[in-house]
C-alpha cells in the first residue's frame, strides 16, 4: 500500500492459502497476485512473490501452486522468470451450471456419525484413497 496524507492506495496484493494434502504435506496455493497497472515494472510483483516464497518455506510447504488465467501471457512470463513451470491443467464448472447428477453426492460430517458408522466410512474412504493416490 501507499499512504499519502489521508489517502491509502493499494498497489499490489496477493491471496494465498495453505492446507494439508492427502500426501501429508502442506500445499501453498496462490490464488491471486495483482499489481496495479500503473505500478507495474517497479519490482512490486517481484517483492510480493519473493515474500510468498519465503512464507512457503515458513509453513513447511513442499510446493507452490499459482493459479493464473490461461490467456494472461504477461503473468506467465513473470512466473517463468522465477522458475515456475506449468504443473496442472484444471477444469471448472460454475455453480449455476452444476449437473443434476451432483444431487446424488452427499457431504457427511464425520463428527456427527456413530463410532461404528465412522469406522465403516473410514474403511471405505481408505479403499478409495488407495485407488486414487497413484493419480494424485
Amino acid at each position: 500500500i501507499r499512504k499519502f496524507e489521508s489517502e491509502t492506495t493499494v498497489l499490489a496484493l496477493a491471496v494465498y492459502r495453505t492446507f494439508l494434502t492427502t500426501f501429508d504435506t502442506i500445499r501453498f496455493e496462490i490464488d491471486d497476485i495483482v499489481v496495479d497497472e500503473k505500478e507495474r515494472n517497479h519490482g512490486l510483483g517481484t517483492r510480493l512473490l519473493n515474500d510468498l516464497i519465503k512464507k512457503t518455506k515458513e509453513y513447511g510447504a513442499t510446493k507452490i501452486l499459482v493459479h493464473c488465467d490461461p490467456t494472461n501471457t504477461d503473468a506467465h512470463r513473470f512466473f517463468f522468470r522465477f522458475g515456475l513451470t506449468i504443473y496442472v491443467f484444471e477444469f471448472f464448472l460454475r455453480n449455476s451450471e452444476l449437473l443434476k447428477s451432483n444431487d446424488q453426492i452427499r457431504i457427511v460430517d464425520v463428527t456427527e456419525l456413530s463410532e461404528k458408522d465412522n469406522a465403516q466410512l473410514l474403511i471405505q474412504a481408505h479403499g478409495i484413497f488407495r485407488q486414487l493416490r497413484p493419480h494424485l
